[in-house]
């Protein structure tokens, strides 16, 4: 399987007078693996339909590996498309499923039979569902039917995978086994990937790199920890995980928090007041006295989650479940020290 990256330059896209996505500019490089995230509306399916040939009318320049592809229809970009709701025929079985898109290539192209045989045993081994091979869709669980909609994908050897929410329909459990076994065959078979998913945590967890995109226009391309570090505004940080905000004033380096008993806290910011953001389980909690009333505690997972009031303001706060807890009505303090802190002058 030849995997190339892709080059998207320019790239606009209309829906009627309304821009769906504008001035795109991306390189995902040959063995990348990609999310594309943001808020509902965004943009992002537009651009995975746009890469795949799906969505006419765009313009810019569009190349997957050294091929120009701007104008080339779909069929000709040879790349493997896997669909939230599957999209698999549900009158074949699973092999049949598998074995269309070869089928279906013009005859000069079209592999002899016993060679799409052999090409279908092999991806349905690769998916773990060779067993299913004469099932029908409508006898499988949401988690098989991903996979042989991910092995037909895979059956016309793409240059470029795209996954449109592949994970959406399945509960949880699933969800989390098929993630971490997709991101392994990526990277066994060298794929180039691109996934669209609207959870974020999904996104960290699988993506070598985030595309945050937002009204049709990229905000931010990085790692996901270049995004949850250093985030270019506000809109990036709070949309990559839970943040509490609250006004302070930057005073030599050293924000001063409003409202709040808590430490000063070193920030890039000019002097004057600011904004700061930082993650609720970066704040640390200090029982025995201090301005802040715990009104809420609960343990969730490997954090207890607690509500504090604050001069009438509530912060939420996470701390490590090993942590001695407070219960509610308990005094305390809020250590902001150790906080990674994105901050705007305000």
């Amino acid at each position: 399987m030849q995997a190339s990256g892709v080059e998207l330059a320019g790239i606009n896209c209309l829906f009627g007078q309304t821009p769906a996505i504008r001035d795109i500019d991306l390189m995902v490089p040959k063995g990348e693996f990609l999310a594309l995230v943001g808020p509902s509306g965004a943009g992002k399916t537009t651009l995975l339909r746009v890469i795949a040939g799906l969505e006419p009318g765009y313009t810019g320049r569009l190349s997957i590996g050294t091929r120009d592809v701007t104008r080339v229809p779909a069929r000709e970009r040879n790349i493997g498309f896997v669909f939230q709701s599957y999209a698999l025929f549900g009158h074949m079985s699973v092999k049949e499923n598998v074995a269309f898109g070869l089928r279906v290539r013009p005859w000069r192209r079209r592999p002899a039979r016993h060679v799409i045989a052999q090409r279908v045993r092999e991806l349905l081994e690769l998916v773990q569902v060779a067993h299913l091979a004469n099932r029908r869709p409508g006898q499988l669980s949401g988690g098989q039917r991903q996979r042989v909609a991910l092995a037909r994908a895979l059956a016309i050897e793409p240059e470029l995978l795209l996954l449109d929410e592949p994970f959406g329909a399945l509960d949880p459990l699933v969800r989390k086994d098929i993630r971490s076994w997709l991101r392994g065959l990526h990277d066994r078979l060298g794929l180039t990937s691109i996934l669209v998913t609207h959870d974020q945590g999904e996104a960290i967890e699988v993506a070598d790199r985030i595309a945050l995109l937002r009204d049709g226009a990229l905000e931010q391309v990085g790692t996901p920890e270049q995004l949850d570090r250093h985030p270019v505004n506000a809109f990036v940080h709070q949309f990559l995980g839970e943040s509490v905000r609250f006004e302070a004033t930057v005073r030599d380096g050293r924000a001063i928090p409003h409202l709040l008993e808590a430490s000063a806290i070193p920030v890039a910011l000019p002097d004057g007041p600011a904004v700061i953001s930082i993650r609720p389980y970066e704040i640390g909690l200090r029982g025995g006295e201090g301005a802040g009333t715990v009104l809420f505690a609960r343990r969730i997972g490997a954090f207890t989650r607690y509500e504090i009031d604050i001069s009438g303001r509530v912060i939420e706060a996470l701390a490590p479940a090993i942590d001695v807890p407070l219960s509610p009505g308990a005094r305390c303090t809020l250590d902001l020290s150790r906080a990674h802190v994105f901050g705007v002058a305000a």
